[in-house]
């Protein structure tokens, strides 16, 4: 029992020497797998998060598994104002904004913070649009639908990002499960 005490602390010891100072000082960063966000949905991975590292993340699994919700939503919802907009041509444009979603969520992972930016600023202009025109054109309801998923889709990444950079720094068993299962790395800068 002692012995594991020891070989705990000095893990955690190590962990802040290697991976936690040098985040500090830049020298790394974290890279995570761009299917990282299918980590909230698996039961197996965070029943082992739960059982090996002490963490039971509910609030994030909360928070991605809304921003998915409205994803899904508004989504829905655009695809829903296609046939209005563009008629049978709406046959064409489904599979490519649903394609579009997926290439987003995707480039998310490599550029969080610009794709953020641009989604917010985005979806404040087709926000005003949408007031501007009291709610009653149907091309301002779908670049408001459109924004808020295309935002939804980039925070879902984005969150997942900062929500296991978070956990990999403040647990060393869980950076040690992360970096086994492929789910995120450490590189030098």
């Amino acid at each position: 029992m002692l012995t594991e005490d020891v070989n705990e602390k000095r893990g955690i010891a190590d962990h802040f020497e290697t991976v936690v100072k040098p985040w500090r000082e830049r020298k790394i960063r974290f890279l995570c797998n761009p299917a990282a966000h299918k980590i909230w949905k698996s039961q197996e991975v965070m029943a082992s998060l739960k059982q090996e590292a002490g963490e039971a993340l509910a609030l994030e699994r909360s928070i991605i598994s809304g921003l998915n919700v409205v994803l899904f939503l508004s989504a829905l919802a655009a695809i829903f104002e296609l046939p209005r907009l563009f008629g049978w041509w709406a046959l064409v444009l489904i599979p490519l904004m649903i394609s579009l979603f997926k290439f987003i969520q995707g480039l998310s992972v490599f550029f969080p913070a610009s794709l953020m930016g641009a989604a917010s600023v985005w979806l404040i202009f087709a926000g005003i649009n949408v007031w501007e025109h009291k709610f009653s054109i149907h091309s301002e309801w779908f670049h408001l639908f459109l924004a808020i998923a295309v935002w939804s889709a980039v925070a879902v990444q984005s969150c997942t990002s900062w929500f296991l950079r978070s956990l990999a720094l403040r647990n060393w068993k869980a950076y040690q499960l992360l970096i086994k299962t492929d789910m995120m790395k450490a590189e030098s800068r």
